[in-house]
């Protein structure tokens, strides 16, 4: 049963995910690569199939659904502030930062911000009369 519907899942997670990064990424402006919006289009699929799949792990362990709810959304939050946009992974304090690595959150929000920023070269501000050091991604 647990297999089947996990297979059943994907098709429908598959089209969230492309009609969401169609919306996003052009909407946005994202590099216009077609290779960087697959890489876009595959790292949000599998984020929504890992989420998929805890939220149906937690939905084995409660006896209640509302209840397995309230703990998938409040250990997703968790991740949510873990995972380096929030708190920078230097700043997490050391009985937390198991959180970041165990997070799926981090690792998706990693794939998306090398997807976008690599390659990229950021001069600082000319017209503010400051020089800034070069970043690159």
């Amino acid at each position: 049963y647990v297999v089947s519907q996990f297979l059943m899942a994907l098709p429908g997670l598959f089209v969230i995910s492309a009609l969401s990064s169609i919306i996003v990424y052009f909407m946005t402006g994202f590099h216009s690569g077609f290779d960087r919006f697959i890489f876009f289009l595959l790292a949000l699929f599998l984020s929504l199939v890992t989420a998929e799949a805890f939220m149906s792990v937690m939905a084995a362990l409660v006896p209640h659904y509302i209840i397995g709810m309230a703990l998938g959304a409040g250990v997703f939050g968790m991740f949510m502030l873990m995972e380096g946009f929030f708190v920078q992974p230097a700043d997490i304090k050391p009985w937390w930062i198991w959180a970041y690595y165990i997070g799926f959150h981090t690792y998706s929000f990693r794939a998306f911000m090398v997807n976008e920023f690599d390659g990229l070269v950021f001069d600082g501000n000319p017209q503010c009369g400051v020089a800034a050091p070069a970043v690159s991604g």
